[in-house]
């Protein structure tokens, strides 16, 4: 069975990303996994501070190239889900350096899942979509008044599905 990583995004701030990063890492850790924690929100890093002293946790840039390759390697080199936070405006990182995950994710033997939490302007939606044009998988959405309970029926039919 393939390893998990988990991307929450949503490529706007104050969508509720951080609450549904953490909604999933208390699932996955009430279910016993192995956790590697990934915030790439540099000038806010909530989730890292909430986290790093419990688990294994990284802030990665992912505005940059290095940013994804030291993802890349983070990824590799450890056998737990990992569970990435993303940054508001991280769009145009992904455009510009998602392939790089692509390209990866059978070497990384990892089956990719996005949460993607909307509010309810049509920009979100639109951001949804320039998002899939580079990285593919699983994509659910979590809407802004059921964030965490979308959050956590989202990977409990994820793990029934298989």
């Amino acid at each position: 069975m393939k390893k998990k990583l988990i991307i929450v995004g949503g490529s706007k701030g104050g969508v509720g990303k951080s609450i549904v990063s953490t909604a999933v890492i208390d699932l996955l850790r009430q279910r016993g996994e192995k956790l590697l924690v990934i915030d790439s929100d540099t000038s806010n890093p909530d989730v890292f501070k909430s986290h790093h002293k419990t688990l294994e946790c990284l802030t990665l840039d992912l505005d940059r190239k290095d940013g994804w390759m030291a993802l890349l390697n983070a990824a590799y080199n450890t056998d737990a889900t990992v569970v990435i936070n993303s940054a508001a405006r991280n769009n145009q990182a992904v455009d510009n350096f998602g392939s790089l995950l692509m390209s990866a994710l059978s070497e990384l033997d990892r089956a990719l899942t996005t949460l993607w939490v909307i509010n309810r302007q049509r920009d979100s939606l639109l951001l949804l979509r320039q998002y899939r044009q580079t990285i593919k998988g699983n994509a659910r959405r979590a809407e802004p008044s059921r964030r965490r309970t979308d959050a956590v029926r989202t990977v409990q039919r994820l793990e029934a599905a298989g």
